[in-house]
């Protein structure tokens, strides 16, 4: 099911996205790399032109197979500016390396760093070996939505996320405006969670058949007392009959009229789950005023209410907009600042997107670009032979190719986006991270999330 949202051509932002998009099936992955009880240290590495797999393993003193297996590849195709993650604790320093870099690059400190090479000095020389120790793995949940409303995902999407998962949350039970909840088949998806150790969340949500988030279906079941009863009596209902550990409230698109009526409506949810989980997801900003798609979520209203607050850092670029990074990391870290100020850090969970976008060019109102797991992006510049190029503002990888008489443009997160908001939720100090969706195939960051986080199991 491919969505179309009913916005402007400006509002790039404001969460027109496809929130449900296209599923391609992918390779499982094993789940993250360990020695006993210690995590291996990895880095990232940087295919340079010309060079092969065989010429990046043998420069780390690792085998092709492991760099295969690590990064989930299909085969051994690389292509220049594929960042790749190598299984060693051995790092040779490369031309233009600081420890700095070398520690962005790791998910380390630079005091991590020194300490574990404390005969280093400022200035490195080309060929120096360096120590990369083992990570500081933080204790955090991880929350991935599960949309059984896609074809084509099922609870089986669930194992290639290995033990790194707190939360699924199964999306979505569609409620309308009277307040009356339509079930997906979520039976499947259900027992995966619990089999994965996880705890499944009944993800509720204004979501229209089209895709389209609806106000007012918002405005309905907030201002309508009947509408909010029967909503809040099928949701207890539901979390009875089907064994769910909690809720995850997906109502997007409220009207700025109906915030204080939202929060309302979640303090008198979260005082009838009788000590069951109570998860919201809001779009993000950075002030009031700027994004109209998300002046319905108060903040700190929701953040005095919710266990835990999903924040769906993503989609600053989107299926109807221009070309650009879909979680670009100045903003995103923005968005996580103006977060924490009113909500507590403790609830906070960052969201990711494991996916990418390729638009055609050249961009028209009236292009659509098309969804791709984040593996299948990068492996898409491999087949196709192209350079892949990286934004350092944004953290994402973007790269151009043509096809069938069309150029295209993708962009999509890699290794070091997810390494570098890792790190920030970790330096936040919030209670974790999260990632839309599960079904699709990302193994550089399940190897990042079993590496950099020592994943609290319910």
């Amino acid at each position: 099911m491919q969505v179309l949202v009913a916005c402007s051509r400006g509002q790039r932002f404001d969460r027109c996205p496809s929130r449900i998009a296209p599923l391609s099936r992918h390779l499982a992955f094993l789940p993250y790399i360990h020695w006993g009880r210690e995590v291996l240290p990895v880095f990232v590495d940087v295919v340079r032109p010309g060079e092969n797999l065989a010429e990046v393993a043998r420069r780390h003193g690792v085998t092709p197979e492991a760099i295969i297996d690590l990064n989930g590849l299909p085969g051994p195709g690389v292509t220049a500016g594929l960042a790749l993650l190598i299984p060693s604790s051995r790092y040779v320093v490369q031309p233009g390396d600081s420890l700095f870099r070398i520690a962005e690059r790791s998910g380390v400190t630079v005091a991590a760093l020194r300490r574990a090479n404390p005969r280093v000095g400022e200035r490195l020389t080309v060929g120096q070996v360096l120590r990369i120790p083992p990570p500081p793995r933080y204790r955090g949940e991880v929350i991935g939505y599960l949309p059984v409303l896609e074809p084509g995902v099922t609870g089986a999407d669930i194992a290639r996320w290995g033990p790194n998962l707190t939360y699924v949350a199964i999306f979505a039970y569609r409620v309308d405006a009277g307040g009356n909840l339509t079930a997906p088949d979520d039976t499947e998806a259900i027992r995966a969670t619990y089999a994965a150790g996880a705890q499944p969340l009944m993800s509720v949500a204004n979501v229209e058949p089209t895709g389209r988030f609806s106000p007012a279906i918002a405005r309905g079941f907030i201002t309508q007392p009947q509408a909010r009863e029967r909503l809040i009596q099928g949701i207890l209902r539901t979390l009875d009959q089907k064994g769910y550990a909690g809720v995850d409230m997906d109502i997007e698109n409220i009207d700025r009229s109906e915030r204080a009526g939202y929060v309302d409506f979640l303090r008198e949810l979260k005082g009838r789950l009788g000590g069951r989980l109570l998860n919201v997801a809001v779009a993000p900003k950075w002030d009031e005023e700027t994004f109209a798609y998300s002046r319905g979520h108060d903040y700190a209203g929701i953040g005095e209410v919710a266990d835990r607050v999903y924040l769906m850092n993503y989609e600053f670029h989107w299926v109807g907009g221009p070309p650009g990074a879909i979680g670009p990391f100045n903003l995103v870290r923005r968005v996580l600042l103006y977060a924490a100020s009113l909500i507590p850090r403790g609830k906070i969970l960052a969201g990711m997107p494991a996916y990418g976008y390729e638009w055609p060019l050249p961009d028209t109102p009236e292009t659509r670009a098309r969804t791709l797991s984040q593996a299948d992006a990068v492996n898409l510049a491999v087949r196709q032979g192209v350079p892949i190029r990286f934004s350092e503002p944004d953290r994402e990888a973007w790269f151009r190719y043509r096809a069938d008489g069309q150029e295209r443009e993708v962009w999509t997160p890699d290794a070091r986006s997810y390494i570098a908001k890792l790190a920030l939720v970790r330096d936040l100090g919030l209670a974790g991270t999260g990632m839309w969706h599960l079904g699709f195939s990302a193994p550089q960051l399940v190897t990042l999330l079993g590496r950099m986080l020592q994943v609290v199991r319910r």
